[in-house]
C-alpha cells in the first residue's frame, strides 16, 4: 500500500471511529481545517468516490470508503450505514 493510501485509510478509519480496537463504526464524519493537508486528502476521496462532502470542511465516507477502510471482523454502524444492519441484532 503507497502512502498516499494509507494515509487515505487512516482518516478514512477516523472518520468511522474505527480506531484503538473498536469492532464497530460509532460515527461517519471527519471535519478538517480550510487549508490543511487534510482537506486535499479528503478531496481527493471525494473524487476516487471514496466519500462525500456536506460543507467546506465536513466530510462523510460513502458506502465504497466504509467497506474498503474496514479490517477483517469489523462492522459499520446501522445509523450511518443502514444497507448493512440486515441480520444484525439489535
Amino acid at each position: 500500500m503507497s502512502k498516499f493510501q494509507k494515509t487515505k485509510r487512516e482518516l478514512a478509519r477516523h472518520a468511522l471511529g474505527l480506531e484503538h480496537g473498536q469492532k464497530k463504526s460509532y460515527r461517519n464524519y471527519f471535519e478538517t481545517s480550510e487549508n490543511g493537508q487534510d482537506r486535499i486528502d479528503w478531496l481527493n476521496m471525494v473524487s476516487s468516490g471514496l466519500s462525500s462532502q456536506s460543507s467546506r470542511t465536513v466530510f462523510h465516507m460513502t458506502d465504497k470508503g466504509a467497506q474498503w477502510a474496514l479490517d477483517h471482523g469489523e462492522t459499520l454502524c446501522k445509523e450511518d450505514f443502514p444497507q448493512h444492519s440486515k441480520g444484525e441484532a439489535q
